[in-house]
């Protein structure tokens, strides 16, 4: 699930979001990211907040000029992913789990 940013959605399955990460990664050249803090949620789900940066191939537009401080709160049962939200704001992503700033 992307929680935000114009290319929000959700999606099922391994197929389905392999091709809406394609589909989202074919927009941008040199796409990163880098992995600030993890933390464990009571619900043992894992928080992480980072950053991503990239350039878009059509616009040359920057992500690291815009404010991409972003999260990724991971689902997981045993030792699989079981659900992945990205959030590209992390005060959004801090905001849906009740943590504030």
């Amino acid at each position: 699930m992307i929680a935000d940013l114009p290319s929000a959605g959700s999606w099922r399955g391994l197929a389905e979001a392999g091709r809406a990460w394609t589909d989202f990664l074919a927009a941008w050249q040199g796409h990163r990211v880098s992995i600030d803090e993890y933390r464990l949620l009571e619900d043992g789900r894992v928080l992480t907040l980072g950053r991503f940066t990239a350039h878009g191939r059509a616009s040359g537009v920057d992500l690291d000029e815009l404010t991409t401080r972003g999260a990724n709160v991971f689902t997981l049962r045993g030792e699989k992913v079981v659900k992945l939200v990205v959030y590209f704001d992390r005060e959004h992503a801090l905001a849906d789990l009740g943590l504030g700033g």
